[in-house]
């Protein structure tokens, strides 16, 4: 288990009781963090709101790779795997998403949804659902995006139980 935060913290933790802080090299706020089983080899990858993109394949040692192609400061970073193939993608200030496809770690702007920052994203039922501010932007096929606003603003979404919930 990883957790991150402000000044480059990473946290390790084998049971969820233990936390160790890990070396990042890094003093920007980090933001989000994945593991991308379907890669060779397996990789966490850590990305910081400016940008940041740092790596490593034990989740103990990391190293920077190359930076994300952020147009923003990024607010959330998060990934999906499914039937073998896996996503990381990253979301920032104006609505800015940043995609790795491939699990190749070369990220291209997907969608710019300028009305919203993009605080938060889920999958469920295969349809990507990304929050912030007072939008919603949702896809079935990360290319083509419907939008939707709201009277109250989101900070997060999950989905459980065939829902989505933002909060």
């Amino acid at each position: 288990m990883l957790a991150v935060g402000d000044n480059g913290t990473i946290l390790s933790s084998p049971d969820g009781g233990t936390w160790t802080v890990r070396p990042s090299g890094t003093t920007v706020k980090l933001v989000g963090s994945v593991f991308q089983r379907f890669t060779t080899p397996k990789r966490y990858l850590v990305a910081g709101e400016d940008g940041t993109l740092l790596e490593s394949t034990n989740g103990l040692s990391w190293k920077a790779t190359v930076p994300l192609p952020a147009p923003q400061r990024i607010a959330s970073f998060g990934a999906y795997a499914a039937n073998g193939t896996a996503s990381a993608w990253a979301g920032g200030e104006h609505g800015f998403i940043i995609e790795d496809a491939g699990s190749d770690g070369v990220f291209s702007m997907n969608y710019d949804f300028a009305r919203a920052n993009i605080n938060g994203a889920a999958l469920g039922n295969g349809r990507w659902v990304f929050v912030g501010g007072q939008a919603t932007v949702s896809s079935t096929d990360g290319q083509t995006w419907a939008s939707r606003v709201q009277s109250v603003g989101f900070e997060g979404v999950a989905f459980g139980q065939g829902r989505f919930v933002g909060v």
